[in-house]
């Protein structure tokens, strides 16, 4: 399983040693500013580009759960309420990218955020933190250059994702303009291959491209806050 993806929507362990994190009753209530989520956000994005000009990116949040099992360092966390974001990446242009993920958000008590679990529906494969795919940190609770930020999959020494800029006072998008923003930058084997992706306060993910596809860009359209809580948008 490999894939690329940013909430609204891209990883840190450096620094944080598994001893100090702890994950209260509450960490399901996400206050990151960066990647606030609560039940019924949801977020359209729109590719733009010759490339990318039928990708779509939908993301919503349908509720909590619990996870047992994730790792920090050394150290199992069980029993951890988590909310829950569904992922759907769809492109009919015949690029064939078509992905529906179901990610386990839980915020610990320094007011960083995690995932815990990462469930594909199309490929019915379950990844848990300290796993086979990925050990770090989604969101520090204070940003800055050199700390990692954002998921990605398959991660290790040669695939990873890092926080490149701080306090972006302005964001021009092809949709919208942002205040106080983050740019990560995430790395493939390829090194000529990055991933430049944009966190904005109080949105979340917000636009992303590749160096190798200059031109093309998925940046957020619309989003908002579901009336119906339940609603799960699935495209295919």
């Amino acid at each position: 399983m490999k894939t690329r993806i940013f909430v609204l929507l891209v990883i840190f362990i450096g620094a944080t040693s598994a001893g100090a994190v702890q994950f209260g009753p509450n960490s399901a209530n996400i206050t990151n500013p960066y990647v606030p989520l609560v039940i019924g956000d949801w977020g359209y994005n729109q590719g733009v580009g010759t490339e990318w000009k039928t990708r779509i990116f939908h993301t919503h949040v349908i509720g909590t759960d619990t996870v047992s099992g994730a790792r920090i360092g050394g150290k199992v966390f069980n029993n951890v309420k988590c909310l829950n974001v569904n992922i759907i990446l769809s492109d009919d242009g015949g690029l064939g990218v078509h992905e529906f993920l179901t990610l386990s958000f839980a915020q610990d008590t320094n007011g960083n955020l995690w995932i815990l679990k990462v469930y594909s529906h199309v490929y019915d494969i379950t990844a848990l933190l300290g796993g086979e795919f990925f050990k770090s940190m989604f969101m520090p609770a204070s940003p800055a250059v050199g700390l990692s930020a954002g998921l990605k999959l398959p991660e290790d020494e040669q695939n990873y994702c890092r926080i490149e800029e701080v306090g972006i006072t302005t964001l021009k998008t092809s949709f919208n303009t942002f205040k106080d923003c983050i740019k990560v930058h995430c790395y493939d084997e390829d090194p000529i291959d990055i991933e430049i992706e944009y966190y904005c306060r109080g949105v979340g993910g917000v636009s992303q491209s590749n160096n190798d596809s200059p031109g093309n860009v998925l940046d957020l359209k619309v989003f908002g806050r579901a009336v119906d809580k339940r609603i799960s948008v699935i495209p295919f």
